[in-house]
């Protein structure tokens, strides 16, 4: 643990507030450079622009990934049920339908992964409007 933070505190990226240059979140659509981040109401908005962003990303992944099982349970299940077809692989067909239901189970999920990315970006979107439109200032 204390190697760990040695090497953080020697190669770790930190910000001087002295030398007048901050980092600044690079949002799509959103010149932060021209924006007052003193303003304390631009600040939550930033907040909650870079909170959704997070949120999208990860319910993309997961979409991704769900999506990916899926249509790979559903082909490894087909190729099951057609080489167990006959009387003798029984197991190879129950396995087959076991992997292809799943595979079914795991796509409908997805959806709700998908959808909730969408609606986050959509929500990010909005935000990133109201602070365009009132010339940085994020006020209603």
């Amino acid at each position: 643990m204390t190697v760990a933070l040695v090497i953080l505190s020697i190669y770790g990226r930190s910000q001087d507030p002295a030398n007048g240059m901050l980092d600044r979140p690079e949002i799509p659509n959103l010149n932060v450079h021209t924006l007052d981040l003193k303003n304390l109401e631009v600040q939550r908005n930033l907040d909650e622009i870079l909170r959704l962003e997070r949120k999208r990303k990860g319910n993309k992944t997961v979409g991704i990934i769900l999506s990916s099982v899926s249509v790979t349970a559903i082909l490894g299940g087909g190729a099951m049920l057609l080489k167990g077809g006959r009387e003798e692989h029984g197991i190879l067909t129950a396995l087959g339908g076991i992997a292809i239901s799943s595979g079914v189970v795991s796509g409908g999920i997805s959806v709700a992964f998908w959808d909730s990315s969408k609606r986050r970006k959509r929500e990010r979107d909005r935000l990133i409007e109201k602070i365009n439109g009132k010339d940085g200032l994020g006020l209603d």
